[in-house]
């Protein structure tokens, strides 16, 4: 649903910038969807006669304008899976999608690294073993609970192995969906 953003701070920050003249001859309208993606757009109505000539520095102000009309951003951080492969516990950190998400981080509990499994990981219970073991093999073959879809455009996703034989199998499989190591 559209509204106009009032006292758009990134109004502001166009003008601190020197990309539009003026704070009032602007209007910034946010378009959400699904309230997880939105839409800003910064806009001006442009009275231009159709032989009018633009001095240089005006063209360039409003070719700068063009690169910041629309901006898409995540409105609502994601909380995301971290697990120690060590000491066997998960915790969960929020991150802002369009910004870098780590691939590890450092384990609040025992210091070692601790894996990003992405939104969608449950973790086993640490005293659960051979499910452990199986995140383990899963990890070391480049399967780290990743979405894999077999086509695109659609929703549904392959379910995750639920044993450490059904893991065997899964990562010969799936062997072209593995995160490659660097």
């Amino acid at each position: 649903m559209p509204y106009q953003v009032k006292k758009s701070k990134w109004i502001e920050e166009l003008k601190n910038l020197d990309v539009i003249d003026s704070l009032d001859e602007y209007k910034h309208y946010r378009l959400c969807f699904n309230a997880c993606a939105v839409l800003d757009v910064v806009f001006k109505k442009l009275e231009i006669e159709p032989y009018q000539k633009l001095t240089a520095d005006r063209l360039r102000r409003r070719l700068k304008l063009a690169l910041y009309v629309l901006r898409v951003s995540m409105s609502t951080p994601y909380d995301m899976a971290f697990a120690c492969l060590e000491c066997q516990r998960s915790f969960k950190r929020q991150f802002d999608l369009l910004e870098a998400c780590p691939e590890s981080l450092k384990c609040p509990r025992c210091g070692g690294e601790a894996l990003n499994f992405g939104r969608h990981f449950k973790a086993p219970r640490k005293t659960a073993k051979r499910q452990w073991d199986k995140i383990r093999f899963l990890v070391k073959h480049g399967f780290r609970f990743q979405k894999i879809r077999l086509a695109s455009g659609r929703q549904d996703s392959v379910a995750y192995p639920e044993t450490l034989e059904e893991a065997r199998e899964f990562i010969v499989k799936f062997k072209d969906y593995a995160i490659k190591s660097k």
